[in-house]
């Protein structure tokens, strides 16, 4: 029975020779079978190329980190009774800055930033450095000083950061901006003066 293919009830089951389904000489259905195999694949390769750009194209989850601002090193100096927390950073950023109380702290909030600086740089040195057969931990620029008892930096949550300052004694905020220095460096600066408590 070669050339013969199961059809259904009451589609007929005679078939002339040298035919095929429904009418199809052998030749045709051949080269409708081979120019079937041969285009599969092409569709499959098209589907093969449109995924991956497909699933290239996502919306962004958040903020392209390339646009956000970077403290990239940080410092705590005194002069006189202001003790000053400056960072390093890459744009001018608006800041909120505020006293709180019990423990005696500042908070600044401030748009999301990347702090590209040790995570412990402002705790105090002894408490990072611990002392090796009589050897005294070396304090650094970025040390806690004068009011400031130690500082620690991050992300808040989606688009905010927040630096929270320790402090040692009851103080009050005389400047919390970012300013450009005398060398050209913009800076984050928070200084800060003794006070009464409240």
């Amino acid at each position: 029975m070669s050339g013969h293919v199961g059809v259904g009830p009451g589609e007929g089951s005679e078939q002339t020779p040298g035919r095929g389904v429904r009418g199809l000489t052998a030749p045709v259905a051949a080269a409708l079978a081979l120019s079937l195999l041969f285009t599969t694949p092409a569709v499959l390769r098209a589907s093969e190329v449109r995924g991956p750009d497909s699933a290239a194209v996502q919306p962004e989850a958040e903020p392209a980190r390339a646009l956000l601002p970077v403290a990239s090193a940080v410092r705590v100096v005194r002069s006189g009774e202001i003790t000053r927390l400056a960072f390093d950073v890459t744009a001018h950023i608006e800041v909120r800055a505020f006293v709180m109380a019990d423990p005696n702290r500042i908070i600044i909030d401030l748009p999301e930033t990347i702090f590209a600086i040790e995570a412990d740089a402002g705790r105090p040195v002894a408490a990072k450095t611990a002392p090796q057969r009589g050897k005294k931990p070396v304090a650094t620029d970025h040390a806690p000083l004068g009011l400031i008892a130690s500082y620690r930096f991050g992300k808040l949550g989606p688009g905010r950061s927040r630096i929270v300052v320790d402090l040692g004694a009851p103080a009050r905020i005389v400047q919390a901006a970012t300013a450009v220095s005398a060398e050209g460096q913009l800076r984050l600066l928070l200084d800060i003066a003794s006070t009464d408590a409240a």
